[in-house]
Order: C-alpha cells, then structure tokens, then sequence
C-alpha cells in the first residue's frame, strides 16, 4: 500500500495506463475523473461504472465520493482518507490523502502529490490511539 497526498487538479499514474486526476473537493466530497482502457473497469461501492468512450479507444469516468470512501480501477483499489483522521495533518482544502493498493507503479508529478511517511500514523496508535490524539488537540481540562 502507498499513501499520498494529493492536490486538488493534480494526477496520478497508476501502471501504465491508467490516470487518476483528483477535480475537486467540497468539504467531505472528493471529486475524481479517471481515463483508463476498456478492460480496467471502475467499481464504486460494488457496482461496475459506465464509461464515456473517448475517440483513442478508451474510456473516462467523472465520479464523486462522499459516503463511499474508496472505488476500484481494473483491482486497484483508491481509498479516500480524510486529513482530519490522520494526527498532524496540516493540509488545507486543496489536498487529500489516497491509500492505494494493488498498482504494480504509481506515478506522481511532484507538484501534484507526494508520498506520505506514515511514521506517524503508526506512532499515534502507538501512543493510545484516536481518544490519546483527541485528549492532545483539546488541551488541559479547564474548569470555570
């Protein structure tokens, strides 16, 4: 598994022939446009995608995820993970954090994302897990 941070407009390239480009974000919903060939299909929340046929013989898929929080592209699998969940994390709205499993390669533009250390999120489970984290962002316990 790779974890990235990714901005909003950039790209990804999983394999050879596959490009994920991350649309938008609104709060929650994340908004992916995906061109890949015919024979990679896209399953969002267990249902197969249907493509719009581009003129070079493949296909794209424009899709958002609000509840579902992962889809798969031809058995690879992206998973959504939202900044909030991971302790430490300073990314604004114009980023997201991807989990990506089963890709032989992932590409990425440096401008458009980066892989993430997930020492930290190894650490904070260590450490007590989410109610310890929690504890932390909310500080000493005041009294009136």
């Amino acid at each position: 598994m790779q974890r990235l941070v990714c901005r909003v407009g950039g790209m990804l390239q999983l394999d050879d022939d596959i490009r994920i480009v991350v649309h938008g974000r609104l709060e929650e919903r994340v908004t992916f446009g995906v061109v890949a060939p015919w024979h990679r299909e896209v399953v969002l929340d267990g249902v197969a995608l249907r493509p719009a046929p581009q003129s070079d013989g493949g296909c794209w898929y424009l899709f958002s995820l609000l509840n579902v929080r992962a889809f798969l592209v031809g058995g690879i699998e992206v998973r959504l993970s939202a900044p909030g969940a991971r302790p430490g994390a300073t990314d604004g709205h114009d980023t997201i954090h991807l989990d990506i499993t089963g890709a032989e390669s992932v590409r990425l533009h440096e401008a458009d994302a980066r892989a993430m250390d997930d020492a930290s999120v190894r650490r904070s489970h260590a450490d007590g897990g989410w109610m310890a984290w929690l504890q932390r962002l909310q500080g000493a316990p005041r009294t009136a």
